[in-house]
């Protein structure tokens, strides 16, 4: 069977889904958002670089609780840009430049705009599918730690028969 013709989703099957995805995975998520989020194909390049930087700092950012192998695939499945990578994107203010005529009446008087981090602070109500989707992060960050604290389990059960081995034989 070749590669070609299986979906994305199929090819890693069979990797571990709790394992933390790699950079690589992660160019090919945001380039995956940017052909989403594009409506050209300039729009689209210019969507994956900036996708790929809020990727690769979210991985950065969050390292007990990465992008796994099991994000990647969902996200290749979605056909929208979740809401928290869209938040992350910054849009740089543009500054007006000074306009300077002969006579002192043409210039208007400007007043400064008050930005939301000035204002009081507006209290946040979480939507409920944020909530839901926390819950299921949450619930396969508990997953991994008790498949992580079982291998850890065997891995000591093991060792210390090969450390009782070697005390009753040393010549093993």
């Amino acid at each position: 069977m070749s590669i070609s013709n299986l979906k994305k989703s199929e090819i890693f099957a069979n990797v571990d889904g709790n394992r933390p995805a790699s950079s690589r995975q992660l160019y090919a998520v945001a380039r995956h958002f940017g052909k989403v989020g594009g409506n050209d194909q300039g729009e689209s390049y210019r969507l994956q670089k900036i996708y790929s930087a809020i990727l690769l700092k979210f991985q950065n950012e969050h390292t007990e609780t990465p992008i796994t192998h099991s994000d990647v695939s969902r996200f290749f499945e979605s056909s929208e840009v979740p809401k928290k990578f869209v938040k992350m994107i910054n849009a740089k203010p543009v500054k007006a430049k000074k306009v300077i005529k002969d006579t002192p009446k043409a210039i208007p008087k400007v007043t400064p705009k008050v930005t939301p981090k000035a204002t009081a602070v507006k209290k946040i109500q979480a939507n409920t599918s944020e909530l839901s989707e926390f819950q299921a992060r949450f619930d396969a960050i508990a997953k991994r730690q008790d498949a992580t604290d079982k291998k850890i389990a065997t891995f000591e059960a093991k060792l210390d028969i090969i450390m009782a081995y070697l005390e009753t034989d040393p010549d093993a």
